[in-house]
């Protein structure tokens, strides 16, 4: 009886096939080597596999094999490779080295085994292939890509339900995994599993369906995906996309950059606003969806350049808030608060200047900030800029007057001890009073600028007799009623008498005007009688011009009038007792 229980205590048999098989008797050496792969003890499985003494069994190097795989432990497999372990053998369920290598995630171990020549579609108990396996447990991607790339794999087998890897990577939501499927491998979709379920029909029913269909669009337009999905403002799908698929982001299909596709929409020709809505433009800068200073593929426009283009302060805020280059230009030159202001955006031009954008930058042409401002004719834009400009050239004064926006000057008087120098203060005062810009002649007048000095043979009065209101202005601001012209000693009194300008002739006699001031023996009286300028003459002698007077050169209103041959002023300067 003892004898027998001894008997069965060294020998285990299993019935297979009706038949009697006799396992062999662990030697110490294989007890040592499995306790040596548990603990992870290289040099002794190496001492083991080395030695000249017994050999290890071949059912302990399979069971070894499976023990390292699982545990993670390249070199021991490396090891029992090397020795000689078969890699066909497998666990309780049916495991072999490489499926339990997929299974617990050991990328370099299963290229070990891949490379010793294992079986990449055997499957397990369940049917399931190494790549099924890799996708079913989520496995690192690299993992899966590895596998895709063993050209004789078979990418349409079906395991013991009828699922496809498709299927599979359908109902994990794995995008990355679908897209290579159906981009690169010809996986086929209409397959059905044992419950009448193809790839289709299971993206349905577990809410992928959307996600699939963005990929077979992807693939007919030869689109990315994301690209795709932001061009339709679709916040939930882009949402949904970057969920199954962070790395999405970072896909080029030659496109413009992602940002850039959702702000600019998909049309070639962009009309100047931004697509999407600031709820994308923020989950796409929250991803880091580009680097925000790159430049978009087609046109050199930088995600900052679209939104100051376009006016939109929203975005323009959210970019600089993320980063956005304020400073990057284009090849021409022209960058984010250039493009603004030209289009006149003056709150978006403020937002930029105050982030610290760069107001010296020029383009190619060396056009400035100030420039683009005043071409686009928008006054505020034209006063955000100068509210930060330093001095201004003449170039800058002739911009404003060339689109007869001077004035604007006026609303920004707080700066003009940075912004006016002397000489462009004299030259932007005669501007002023040419164009009529009354509260403007005042200010510049208060701050400093010169009544009486003389600037290309004219002075302010004498620019003023035209305009009754800005010549009060001037003469009530303490302009020399008197002054004279630097060529003929002429008198504005003398000037306007010649022009027949009765109201500023008035005006000027009012303002103490002397009246017997004489240019080339002429006084204003003589001048009025020899242009028949009757009215002035009249109003000169209600104001109590003598009209008898006798200039230098003995010159009289009446001998004037009568050289002349002016009869009806004659007779007019006689009834006034002209001898």
């Amino acid at each position: 009886m003892e004898t027998r229980r001894m008997s069965k205590r060294k020998t285990t048999s299993d019935h297979h096939e009706g038949k009697v098989k006799t396992k062999k008797a662990f030697t110490s050496d294989d007890t040592k080597l499995i306790e040596a792969i548990n603990s992870g003890d290289n040099l002794v499985v190496e001492s083991i596999l080395g030695s000249k003494g017994p050999k290890v069994s071949s059912e302990t190097l399979e069971s070894a094999l499976l023990k390292a795989v699982e545990g993670g432990k390249r070199r021991i497999v490396q090891m029992l490779l090397n020795y000689g372990s078969s890699m066909d053998g497998a666990n309780t369920v049916g495991a072999t080295a490489l499926l339990a290598a997929v299974e617990h995630g050991h990328l370099d171990i299963v290229k070990v085994l891949v490379e010793k020549g294992a079986f990449v579609d055997s499957k397990n108990a369940d049917g399931r292939t190494a790549l099924m396996l890799a996708v079913e447990k989520r496995c690192c991607f690299e993992l899966v890509e590895y596998l895709l790339k063993k050209q004789r794999i078979d990418l349409n087998a079906q395991d013991n339900a009828g699922k496809t890897v498709l299927m599979l990577a359908v109902e994990q939501c794995d995008f990355k995994t679908v897209q290579r499927l159906l981009t690169f491998y010809n996986c086929k979709e209409l397959i059905r599993d044992k419950n009448g379920h193809t790839a289709l029909s299971l993206a349905k029913r577990n809410g992928f369906l959307d996600l699939l269909n963005l990929l077979r669009k992807s693939i007919s337009e030869e689109k990315s995906p994301i690209s795709l999905a932001v061009e339709s403002d679709s916040l939930d799908l882009v949402k949904k996309l970057l969920e199954v698929c962070p790395s999405c982001v970072k896909e080029n299909y030659g496109e413009d950059s992602i940002l850039l596709t959702a702000m600019h929409g998909s049309d070639t020709e962009w009309d100047e606003t931004i697509h999407c809505s600031f709820e994308m433009m923020e989950l796409l800068l929250q991803v880091g969806s580009i680097p925000l200073q790159e430049q978009t593929w087609c046109c050199d426009y930088t995600a900052l350049m679209l939104a100051a283009r376009a006016g939109s302060e929203g975005a323009v805020e959210k970019l600089v808030k993320y980063g956005a280059s304020l400073d990057y230009s284009r090849h021409n030159g022209q960058n984010a608060l250039t493009m603004a202001a030209y289009q006149g955006h003056a709150k978006v031009v403020e937002m930029l200047i105050k982030a610290g954008a760069n107001l010296k930058v020029r383009d190619k042409r060396g056009e400035n900030v100030l420039s683009f401002a005043v071409m686009s004719r928008n006054r505020e834009c034209i006063t955000a800029v100068l509210n930060h400009w330093g001095c201004l050239k003449r170039v800058d004064i002739e911009n404003l007057e060339d689109v007869k926006m001077l004035d604007v000057l006026e609303q920004v008087k707080g700066r003009w001890k940075k912004l006016l120098k002397e000489p462009h203060l004299y030259q932007i005062l005669f501007k002023a009073i040419q164009t009529r810009s009354h509260s403007f002649t005042a200010a510049l007048v208060d701050y400093g600028a010169r009544l009486n000095a003389w600037c290309d043979y004219s002075c302010p009065l004498f620019l003023a007799l035209d305009d009754a209101e800005m010549l009060r202005l001037l003469l009530d601001k303490g302009a020399n009623v008197n002054i004279k012209k630097i060529s003929d000693s002429k008198t504005a009194l003398m000037i306007a008498a010649s022009n027949g300008n009765v109201e500023a002739v008035r005006i000027l006699i009012k303002y103490k005007a002397d009246m017997y001031a004489e240019s080339d023996g002429h006084t204003a009286l003589t001048i009025a009688s020899l242009g028949n300028k009757a009215e002035v003459v009249s109003a000169l002698l209600d104001e109590g011009v003598d009209v008898n007077h006798v200039t230098q050169t003995k010159q009289i209103a009446l001998s004037c009038a009568t050289k002349a041959n002016h009869m009806a002023l004659k007779e007019m300067l006689i009834k006034y007792g002209a001898k």
